[in-house]
């Protein structure tokens, strides 16, 4: 059984409605959050190395991939997201956007944004 400790800033973009209540605009947040946080996740076991029972440490700490987005200079209202691992650079991602859909992005209005909004990761067994 493993517990798992987060740490760190929230910042999140959420797209409903103009007439939407608070409710909505509430369940659009906390579903941004959850898909999030399980992609950063998911993303964050694939990368580790999987180590022998009895030879982990009783705690490691690591960086969970951050999300960084941009939107297209042709049509500014969509919004690119990508997750970046500790080493990753803005460029990474704008190669990825480039080499897996085909999309120009460039770094003028459309500057990335990186935001780490789970700074650190903490897992206990």
């Amino acid at each position: 059984q493993w517990h798992v400790v987060t740490k760190g800033r929230l910042q999140i973009r959420a797209a409903v409605p103009s007439r939407s209540n608070v409710g909505a605009v509430v369940n659009a947040v906390k579903h941004h959050l959850l898909r999030s946080l399980t992609a950063r996740a998911e993303l964050q076991y694939e990368s580790m190395d999987v180590v022998e029972e009895g030879s982990a440490a009783s705690c490691s700490v690591h960086q969970m991939p951050r999300p960084a987005t941009t939107v297209l200079s042709s049509h500014p209202a969509i919004l690119l997201s990508d997750y970046l691992f500790e080493a990753d650079t803005p460029e990474d991602a704008q190669k990825n956007f480039e080499e897996l859909l085909g999309l120009k992005t460039s770094f003028g209005k459309s500057l990335f944004r990186m935001f780490s909004y789970c700074e650190k990761f903490h897992a206990l067994p």
